[in-house]
């Protein structure tokens, strides 16, 4: 199965109207087409030879106003092929859009966000708009042109159609035996454009990296080794296409035209055919030789369509988070269970936490603590369903979260990460993140200034000219760390979620502002369930439980007091964080 082809057949199957005007307008310029040779035959057969002046006049317009008419029926075709092109690619990207949605990031980053950015844009439209539309399109011109040209040829020669014909077996040999090229140098293409947008996603995310490490030279050559690749695959591609092939097709062309001359002249000398029928084929020739020259190269187009149609095979076949059914109960707050619970990053690697079991009551408070790479973020990001467990399950009040609806879990369950990232709009745009400054009302507006009180946001957009209106630039570049961290938990906040997970949400603030949102947080307490990684064991001083994770596993659990008592890891911990 071909998704993408697949979803291709469905959108065109709902412009049916479109289709039809398309093949409409590409039968009558068929038609008129076919009018000309016949009229030069006549006109110097019949019409010349017995003077009759005032149809020779008349034949001349006709042979005048074709070619405008012709022209016109082609503009049309033109006009509702772009409109099919334009409705086609706007529908796969929207398509492919929400399946990018569906899918886990890390499942997304595994192809790469330039990558993905090249295929969602650039290719799309040349598949839908330059491949699908003018190739297949032209593919039903051709055919009905190809049909009607035949019959007018047959109807005067039999002997010189199949003559001329004999390109025809020639040209598709020598095409077929280029398919592999074509298709070996396209993916090449695309393959050095994704690199290309892919460097350039991670040298803007790392612009202030390259000015902090003198790192312009390095980017500079980077970059022009790129363009070199670009220019050299570009450069084989466009002789190969425009030179080679066409070079090919014109050959044996212009050889079969002369040798079809050359056969005329003499089927004329024996009296099997008259001059005017030579001087409708001399007409028409070229004409039926384009059309077989435009179905060879849409055999060339085909191997080219069908790189970018892999390139997008591979997004829409990404795995997507399936949703249950079920909505939580807001009306509480939930019991917190994981039994068995078990995640690996890749099936090579050591497993991020390795059967994990932990209740946590309604309402409680816990701090979570280790070292890096202990695994504390995957029990959120499990929790979450940003990742799914290879083993065991993860329970609130008894219901598998896999059940509960994804959009209200991800709502019941609010995650203010360790690296989050700002949009670069206002700063209330990004608070109430993703709600619309227009789609607030007076109970959501009051959410918001509960959320920002609560995080302390207020203290430093107040003393901004712009406040809540400052334009965010470069995801948080003009803004401290601290400011960040506060503006990213107003919005965890917003949603007045009864489970509130925050990885390190205090690790760029000063002591004071730390001290508060300390506070806060221990008002919530009873109301929420509270969830705190940090590596500041101050942030978690308050909390009702600590786990120590280590290697994945919870190595001690228990109330700070007496893990402290215990002299263990804590214990260790607390220590050296002492001033």
């Amino acid at each position: 199965m071909n998704p993408t082809r697949t979803l291709i057949k469905e959108i065109l199957s709902k412009s049916k109207g479109t289709l039809f005007l398309i093949l409409l307008f590409n039968i009558s310029a068929a038609f008129v087409s076919t009018l000309q040779p016949l009229l030069f035959k006549d006109l110097f057969d019949d019409i010349l030879p017995g003077r009759q002046i005032g149809t020779a006049a008349f034949y001349m317009l006709l042979l005048i106003l074709i070619p405008v008419i012709y022209a016109a029926l082609n503009s049309v075709t033109s006009y509702y092929n772009n409109e099919l092109g334009n409705h086609l690619s706007k529908n796969l990207r929207l398509r492919l859009f929400s399946d990018l949605l569906q899918t886990p990031p890390r499942k997304v980053d595994s192809i790469g966000r330039g990558e993905i950015i090249n295929r969602i844009t650039l290719q799309v439209g040349m598949l839908c708009e330059i491949f699908v539309v003018d190739t297949l399109m032209s593919l039903v011109s051709n055919v009905i042109l190809l049909i009607a040209t035949l019959w007018i040829m047959f109807s005067m020669s039999a002997e010189l159609t199949l003559a001329a014909m004999l390109s025809f077996p020639l040209c598709m040999y020598g095409f077929r035996r280029f398919r592999s090229k074509t298709e070996r140098l396209d993916k090449q293409y695309h393959g050095i454009l994704d690199k290309g947008l892919s460097y350039l996603n991670d040298f803007f995310t790392n612009l202030k990296a390259v000015h902090r490490c003198n790192g312009h030279q390095a980017e500079q050559k980077r970059w022009s080794d790129w363009n070199d690749e670009v220019w050299k695959i570009s450069r084989q591609s466009r002789v190969f296409h425009h030179v080679v092939l066409n070079l090919v097709a014109d050959t044996v062309v212009s050889l079969i035209t002369g040798i079809i001359y050359g056969y005329s002249l003499y089927l004329i000398l024996k009296g099997r055919i008259s001059p005017g029928t030579l001087l409708a084929f001399i007409v028409i020739l070229p004409r039926l030789y384009n059309i077989f020259k435009s179905l060879f190269t849409l055999n060339m187009d085909r191997s080219r369509m069908t790189v970018i149609i892999n390139n997008l095979n591979d997004i829409l076949e990404l795995e997507k988070i399936e949703s249950g059914a079920r909505a939580p109960d807001y009306s509480r707050v939930p019991l917190l269970q994981m039994r068995n619970v078990s995640y690996r990053y890749a099936p090579e690697d050591s497993f991020g936490i390795t059967d994990f079991n932990l209740d946590i009551q309604p309402g409680a408070f816990v701090g979570i603590i280790g070292l890096s790479g202990s695994g504390k973020s995957t029990i959120f990001e499990l929790i979450h369903r940003y990742i799914e467990p290879d083993e065991g399950e993860i329970c609130l009040d008894g219901v598998p979260i896999k059940e509960l609806d994804l959009h209200e879990l991800r709502q019941y369950v609010g995650y203010s990460p360790q690296k989050g990232v700002l949009w670069n709009k206002s700063i209330l745009d990004n608070i109430i993140y993703p709600l619309q400054k227009e789609d607030m009302d007076e109970e959501t507006w009051l959410r918001f200034n509960a959320a920002v009180e609560m995080a302390h946001v207020n203290t430093f957009v107040q003393a901004m000219p712009e406040q809540y209106d400052k334009k965010v630039e470069g995801h948080g570049d003009n803004l401290s760390g601290g400011e960040i961290q506060r503006i990213l938990l107003a919005r965890a906040f917003m949603n007045e979620p009864r489970i509130l997970m925050l990885d390190e949400y205090t690790s760029a603030l000063d002591a004071i502002t730390e001290s508060d949102l300390n506070d806060t947080l221990l008002n919530l307490k009873g109301k929420q369930t509270i969830l705190v990684i940090a590596h500041r064991l101050s942030t978690v001083k308050s909390a009702d439980i600590i786990l120590v994770v280590e290697k994945g596993q919870i190595v001690e659990q228990g109330s700070p007091a007496e893990l402290y008592a215990r002299r263990g890891i804590y214990y260790t911990m607390v220590e050296k964080q002492k001033i």
